[in-house]
């Protein structure tokens, strides 16, 4: 685990880590998730202040709810149905996009096509996994805290920028958004 730089291990990813904890001091922040609609009430308050403070960067990715094979993928593994899937990622948008900005800040949402097979957040040095569950239910799942300078540190901020090769940009929307994805993302 030292390698690894983990610092925490726990099984309840809405109450550990210490997410007001991580969020203080941070300057950027990307989040990878289905649609985290519980783990964003919790954290509103969080990412309306991580959103004013100034020069901040926020990246969110979010599953493409226009592409069918995501949707079909996902809404097997969470037992949903496409439309309720649809709903829960299309609301998570318009939550985030909904979230004051500062002037120098930035806060961007992609979409992206395929398998979500974790979730990832990154606070400036410090990254937290949250794995999924195959038990098509909620249950606790592992939530691992790292920091930078760790072998799992360095795969996910390689998965970031993996995840972000293969999105494209939905908010802020403007002509040079609309382009095609890369290769990477077909």
């Amino acid at each position: 685990m030292d390698l690894a730089a983990v610092s925490h291990i726990g099984t309840n990813y809405l109450r550990e880590p210490d997410w007001d904890e991580l969020f203080k001091g941070v300057d950027r922040f990307d989040v990878f998730l289905a649609y985290g609609s519980t783990w964003r009430q919790s954290n509103l308050t969080n990412l309306e202040n991580l959103a004013r403070k100034k020069g901040v960067k926020i990246r969110v990715f979010l599953p493409d709810p226009d592409d069918q094979h995501t949707v079909n993928t996902l809404a097997t593994r969470f037992n949903y149905t496409h439309e309720k899937l649809i709903n829960h990622i299309n609301e998570a948008k318009e939550e985030f996009s909904a979230l004051p900005a500062s002037k120098d800040g930035s806060l961007e949402i992609f979409f992206r096509k395929g398998d979500a097979l974790f979730s990832c957040y990154r606070f400036g040095s410090v990254a937290v996994l949250t794995l999924y569950s195959h038990q098509k239910r909620r249950t606790g799942v592992p939530t691992v805290v790292c920091q930078q300078g760790g072998s799992l540190y360095d795969f996910l901020v390689q998965e970031f920028d993996s995840i972000h090769r293969q999105s494209r940009r939905v908010f802020p929307v403007s002509s040079d958004t609309l382009e095609k994805p890369s290769k990477e993302a077909i």
